[in-house]
């Protein structure tokens, strides 16, 4: 209980609290746009070609065909991937993001994936990825499994993990570059 009482008047938590959490719209493409490119220069993610084009159909709610490596590692499968956004906004300024994915395979297997977060420099480390998180978790259908990915070379690889674990994900594989978390209800 002194933990708590704690938290509760800390910044963060004044911080987090004060952020609310929506789906998003084509207002906040140019935002979601720039958080890209801070994880791309940040090697938090890989680099996605024909950004523009890629996040104007995620946007719109249309499926994108991706490759990628199989969870194991070995080969290549081909997926169907619809996106959603969720934005994280304090005193109505978009903060942060959270892309969460429908991830069809080939093995006709579907998951959600959470694919990317990203918070504003300024209020990283102050409970908005968590809260992103936690929403990605509470809107995500209970029948459908959610993963989420680390790239372990980038420079935020293991608060990522640490944040992960502590809302429920465990580490089920990893490849030379990724560690993948599956979310255990």
């Amino acid at each position: 209980m002194v933990g708590q009482a704690k938290l509760k008047g800390s910044y963060a938590y004044r911080c987090a609290s004060a952020v609310r959490i929506k789906s998003a719209t084509n207002h906040d493409a140019a935002f979601i746009k720039h958080g890209y490119e801070i994880g791309i220069n940040e090697g938090a993610i890989a680099d996605v070609p024909q950004l523009d084009s890629y996040l104007e159909r995620a946007l719109a709610g249309k499926y994108i065909s991706m490759k990628s490596k199989k969870v194991n590692g070995e080969g290549l499968t081909t997926s169907s991937v619809l996106s959603r956004f969720l934005v994280a906004y304090k005193d109505d300024v978009p903060v942060g993001f959270a892309q969460i994915s429908c991830v069809c395979g080939e093995d006709n297997d579907v998951r959600n994936e959470v694919l990317y977060v990203f918070v504003d420099v300024s209020l990283r480390g102050k409970g908005v990825a968590q809260k992103l998180i936690k929403e990605a978790i509470e809107s995500s259908p209970r029948e459908i499994v959610l993963v989420a990915r680390i790239i372990k070379a980038s420079s935020f690889s293991c608060a990522s993990e640490k944040l992960l674990s502590k809302l429920g994900f465990c580490v089920v594989d990893e490849t030379e570059r990724t560690k993948f978390l599956v979310y255990l209800k």
